[in-house]
């Protein structure tokens, strides 16, 4: 049982990687002063339980082709905040999108992400759905979504549709803002919204692809490799993955530890939480759960902390210690050894025969205490 620990919160960074320890920085001014319960996870810290906004500051989503490219491993986080805090609420980020196809989402802000996703849904409705019409569904929803917004925060308050603009706000406006409002809606662009889409076409094959606002909603076929990561700890999970040299003949029970090591060491980012969703998903739309805390937790994750880069041993520091052409610098020290320490901690059944405490009741002979130079009795006696 992870244990609770009170602080006053002014505000919290991202969640950083690679440690155990809290990171909680002050700012100059007060954001919040309540009193929240921080609790300890794998890598991170953060506000269980919060009200928030969909908007999710970056996260890990990872798709990979395996199986001789008949099977998906489906991978992702829970991890979604609104900047200074966040939390990882029973939500999942793999939102399904035809019977043989799922979307993933990660970015600054999704709050496009769903409205996009169910407009492409609604034209795949009824279809086989292949890979280019999947891919032609989600980038027409993308630039529908952008164009829309776009006009809502610039032509909306004018009461204008692109088309009355570029008809009648010529004639009404000077020609320089009616360039600046052009160019506006040109180049608005959603903040770092990222879509990772995989299935099956109709044989029975796997794809991979992204739509992204970095390259404009244009999407990106990630056939070749056969895997693909978004969010900010996508970078690590696909540095991973080729490390693993995983492909689409990888067998799946492989593929499933590489995915989920590749979602582990993505969490190095900020901004990645530690529960997990992972995904098997076969050709007929069927899929296969594996549970977080049975067997990610207690089984799978205990492999990629054995697995995972280790510090320099005896071994190597006296080979890098021995090399002449090194000489004049310092010797690799020894790692100094922490102390440990063991802190009293009772368990359930000591706390439950323990006898319980009942208060000190005056008795009617004793005499008035005094508190600051006045005497009377404590609250309460």
């Amino acid at each position: 049982m992870q244990s609770l620990q009170r602080h006053r919160l002014i505000a919290v960074s991202p969640s950083l990687g690679g440690t155990s320890e809290r990171y909680i920085y002050h700012r100059s001014e007060v954001v919040s002063t309540k009193t929240f319960y921080l609790r300890r996870s794998r890598r991170n810290v953060y506000l269980p339980k919060l009200a928030f906004r969909w908007r999710c500051p970056v996260t890990v989503c990872v798709a990979t082709i395996c199986g001789d490219g008949k099977c998906l491993v489906l991978v992702s986080d829970r991890m979604i905040g609104v900047g200074y805090v966040e939390a990882e609420p029973e939500i999942k980020k793999n939102i399904p999108l035809h019977e043989r196809w799922r979307a993933l989402f990660a970015g600054d802000d999704i709050s496009p992400a769903f409205d996009i996703l169910d407009a492409a849904r609604l034209e795949l409705e009824g279809r086989e759905a292949n890979v280019n019409e999947v891919v032609e569904a989600v980038t027409n929803a993308y630039c529908q979504k952008r164009r829309k917004d776009g006009e809502a925060i610039h032509l909306t308050t004018r009461n204008w549709t692109s088309e009355t603009f570029r008809a009648e706000a010529g004639k009404l406006i000077p020609e320089s803002i009616y360039r600046e409002i052009d160019y506006k809606l040109e180049q608005f662009e959603f903040t770092d919204l990222q879509i990772l889409v995989a299935g099956f076409d109709r044989s029975g094959r796997a794809h991979i692809f992204t739509v992204t606002s970095a390259d404009r909603g244009v999407a990106k076929r990630c056939d070749i490799p056969g895997f693909h990561a978004i969010g900010s700890g996508g970078t690590g999970a696909v540095f991973m993955m080729y490390h693993r040299s995983l492909s689409p003949k990888t067998s799946v029970r492989e593929a499933c530890y590489y995915a989920l090591e590749a979602k582990y060491f993505g969490e190095q980012a900020t901004g990645v939480g530690t529960s997990t969703d992972m995904y098997i998903v076969r050709p007929d739309g069927s899929s296969t759960v594996l549970d977080d805390e049975k067997i990610i937790e207690k089984k799978l994750i205990p492999i990629c902390q054995r697995l995972e880069p280790r510090k320099l041993d005896k071994k190597a520091r006296e080979v890098l210690n021995s090399l002449s052409e090194l000489q004049g610098f310092e010797n690799v020290a020894e790692p100094e050894k922490k102390s440990t320490k063991k802190h009293l901690r009772l368990t359930e059944t000591e706390l439950t025969e323990a006898e319980p405490v009942t208060p000190m009741s005056p008795s009617s002979s004793e005499k008035p205490r005094k508190f600051f130079g006045v005497e009377g009795r404590m609250p309460g006696e």
